[in-house]
């Protein structure tokens, strides 16, 4: 959590000292979206995940994460809906956008489901150890990204591209 806050803070100041206003709102309002959108697919299947796991029921762990995945495609198609409105309207920025949350809902969720399965099986440690490459690797990306553009598009694909590919990993 501390890294995880400490991060957090370090982006805000690099939002704030080395983008303009608009960029760091275009930024937010797309995470936000991005979190209401997600919230339309079934994320309570890491708890059920955790819950198999525990039990020793390890075989059950596939199909919850093809049900996730299922389940979000169709927040995944709002998306894209929203996306194909805003390039209509001329707004490619967000356009491009609500492409990149339509591409990477469903495998974000996915990963999210397998997230607590270290924890269910005890190995806390690895648990931890494992979550902080998860924040500093993005991090990292989307700071060089900062400072190389001033590009919403390139900061939102290196904000969403990192973070996925950090949990896949």
């Amino acid at each position: 959590r501390v890294i995880s806050i400490g991060t957090g803070m370090l982006l805000t100041v690099a939002f704030a000292n080395l983008l303009p206003p608009e960029v760091f709102g275009t930024y937010k309002y797309v995470l936000a979206a991005a979190g209401f959108i997600a919230s339309f697919s079934l994320l309570g299947l890491s708890a059920a995940v955790m819950r198999a796991v525990a039990q020793g029921k390890k075989h059950v762990v596939p199909a919850i994460v093809r049900t996730g995945m299922i389940w979000s495609i169709p927040a995944s198609i709002v998306a894209l809906g929203v996306g194909v409105y805003y390039f209509s309207q001329g707004n490619s920025d967000l356009g491009f956008a609500f492409l990149f949350i339509a591409i990477i809902n469903s495998p974000s969720n996915s990963i999210g489901i397998t997230k607590g399965i270290l924890q269910a099986t005890g190995n806390f440690r690895i648990a931890v150890l494992s979550g902080i490459p998860r924040i500093l690797i993005p991090t990292a990306i989307i700071l060089l990204t900062i400072i190389l553009t001033r590009n919403v598009v390139l900061i939102l694909f290196a904000y969403f591209a990192s973070n996925t590919l950090a949990s896949w990993i």
